[in-house]
This record gives structure tokens, C-alpha cells and sequence, in this order.
């Protein structure tokens, strides 16, 4: 994962009843680069759990406790979730997501991703659906 410094910038102005607009506001933010000499992975991903919502279908509600790391906060940890070694959803800073399963053994995987690229080890969990 190759980590980019990306600059946004955004124009507004408003109008008031009588049709009068305001001048021009521009806001930018561009992204800090992550720290170059970081090479330490966030942790495994802990208490991975999925379950079926229970309305017939093969989806799968995920959860696992938080990752944390030396130098990205929670909020900003990317989280990837693979079913049977198959990438089908991602997360970021938040430690949930839905997933789909297929019928038979699930092999659920949580990897955590910070903003230098570093990735953990990977939390499991699996699910058997039955056919």
C-alpha cells in the first residue's frame, strides 16, 4: 500500500433571500505522509465474531475488538475483512462490518492496516452456514 499526500479543496458561498451572494470561501486540507521510519504493525485484530443477521440470507454481521498502533490512531486504522481468503468489505476505524458467507465452513479474517502501509497479523473467526 502505497501511502500519497492528497490535497482537497473545496469552493462555497451562499445567497441570502433577497438574492444577494456572499463572496467566495475556499477551504483546502491536504493529508499528512505517513512517518517514514514506522515499521511497526498495528496489533491483530482480537475477538473476531460473526453471525448470521437471521433473515434468511447469507449475510454476516463481523465485529472484533479494536487494533491499535505506535503512531496511527484508532480512527484512522483501515481495517480489511476476508471471507475464505477473499477480500469482501473493508472498515475504517470502526471495528464492524457485514460480509457475505456461503453455505458451508466461513473462514472469517480481520487484518489492521495503518496510514504507513504496515499490516497485522490476521484475527479468525469461522462460521459454518449450514446448506
Amino acid at each position: 500500500m502505497e501511502a500519497l499526500r492528497q490535497s482537497f479543496s473545496s469552493s462555497v458561498r451562499a445567497r441570502d433571500n433577497a438574492g444577494n451572494w456572499s463572496p467566495v470561501s475556499t477551504l483546502s486540507a491536504t493529508t499528512p505522509l505517513p512517518d517514514p521510519i514506522d515499521k511497526t504493525p498495528p496489533a491483530t485484530p482480537s475477538l473476531v465474531q460473526a453471525s448470521l443477521y437471521g433473515d434468511g440470507s447469507r449475510e454476516l454481521q463481523v465485529n472484533w475488538a479494536p487494533s491499535t498502533d505506535n503512531a496511527t490512531v484508532q480512527t484512522a486504522l483501515l481495517y480489511q475483512v476476508f471471507v475464505n481468503g477473499v477480500l469482501d468489505n473493508s472498515s475504517i476505524g470502526v471495528p464492524q462490518t457485514s460480509v457475505y458467507g456461503v453455505a458451508g465452513e466461513n473462514v472469517i479474517t480481520v487484518i489492521a492496516i495503518e496510514t504507513a502501509g504496515n499490516k497485522s497479523a490476521a484475527g479468525t473467526f469461522t462460521l459454518v452456514i449450514p446448506f
